[in-house]
C-alpha cells in the first residue's frame, strides 16, 4: 500500500503502473483498428473519434495532477470536456492513438514513485491515486469504443479493483446534496474476490472506511466488474441484481438502488 495517501481499498504502484501501460496499450491498438472513427457510442453523446479525442486530452489534464499542481475542482466538467475536445477535433484515429501512447508514456515518466505527490484537482493524493483514476478512464472509454465497432474489450477483476479504489477517494467531493438529503446510512461493499469496504452516508456527506462495517444497512455483495460498470452507467443495475452479479441484503437491501443516485456525473 502506497504511503501517500489513506487508501480504502490497498493499492500497490507496480500493479497499477503496468495495468496503466498495458490497458494503455490495449486501447491504442483497439484505435489503430476501429473501421468507423464516426460510430456512435452506446449511451453516450459522443463518436468514437470523440471517444478517443477525450481520453486522449486526459493525459494532458492529469500532468498537473502528477506534478502537484491540481487546481480546483472545474465548475463544469461537460464544459471542460467540451473545450478539450475541440483542440483535438481535426485529428485522425491513427493519429490520437499516436498521442495515445506518447501521453501514457509521458504520464508515467512524471510520476517517480507512487508515493511521489500530486493533487486531483484539489484534492491532495499522490500518483498512485492519479494513475489509477486514469486506468479507470481507460477501462470504461476502451468499452464505450468497443462496443461502437463491434469488437470485444476485457476487464479484469483486478483491473476493476484498481479503477475501484481510485474512486472512493474522490468521490466524497461528488456527492449529490438533493439526493444525499435525508439519509443516514452505513453501505458495506465486499468485491468477490477482493477487499471489502464501507460507506457511511450522514448529513449530506461521505465517507469511506476500509474493512467490513459492523452494523451496515445495506451490504452488497458485487463482481468488481459488474460494479465498475454499473456505478459508470455501462451496465443495468438490475441487469446485475437478476444475474446474480450483485446481490444486495442486510436490514435495508433496497438502498442499494439508491447508491449510484448520491453521486452527480462527472
Amino acid at each position: 500500500m502506497t504511503a501517500g495517501t489513506e487508501y480504502v481499498i490497498p493499492l500497490e504502484w507496480e500493479a497499477v503502473c503496468s495495468t496503466c501501460q498495458r490497458t494503455s496499450d490495449r486501447f491504442v491498438q483497439l484505435l489503430r483498428t476501429a473501421p468507423d472513427a464516426h460510430a456512435a457510442v452506446p449511451g453516450l453523446d459522443w463518436t468514437v473519434a470523440e471517444v478517443a479525442a477525450h481520453v486522449v486530452s486526459l493525459t494532458a489534464r492529469y500532468v498537473p495532477f502528477v506534478q502537484g499542481q491540481g487546481n480546483a475542482f472545474y465548475a463544469s466538467m461537460p464544459e471542460m470536456n467540451a473545450q478539450e475536445l475541440d483542440a483535438l477535433s481535426a485529428l485522425s484515429l491513427d493519429e490520437l492513438a499516436d498521442r495515445l501512447e506518447r501521453g501514457t508514456a509521458s504520464l508515467l515518466s512524471l510520476c517517480p514513485s507512487g508515493r511521489s505527490p500530486a493533487r486531483f484537482f484539489d484534492l491532495e493524493s499522490d500518483c498512485t491515486l492519479a494513475i489509477a483514476l486514469y486506468v479507470e478512464e481507460l477501462l470504461v472509454h476502451g468499452l464505450d469504443v468497443a462496443r461502437a465497432v463491434g469488437t470485444s474489450w476485457s476487464i479484469s477483476n483486478d483491473e476493476a479493483v484498481i479503477a475501484i479504489s481510485g474512486l472512493t477517494v474522490p468521490l466524497p467531493k461528488f456527492v449529490d446534496q438533493e439526493s444525499a438529503g435525508g439519509l443516514n446510512a452505513t453501505y458495506e461493499f465486499r468485491l468477490r474476490g477482493g477487499p471489502t469496504c464501507a460507506m457511511t452516508v450522514a448529513d449530506r456527506a461521505v465517507t469511506f472506511s476500509p474493512g467490513p462495517a459492523r452494523n451496515a444497512d445495506c451490504r452488497i455483495s458485487a463482481d468488481p466488474v459488474a460494479f465498475l460498470l454499473t456505478g459508470a452507467d455501462r451496465e443495468s443495475q438490475w441487469k446485475a441484481l437478476f444475474t446474480g452479479k450483485m446481490l444486495a441484503f442486510g436490514r435495508k437491501p433496497w438502498l442499494a438502488l439508491r447508491f449510484k443516485k448520491l453521486f452527480v456525473k462527472a
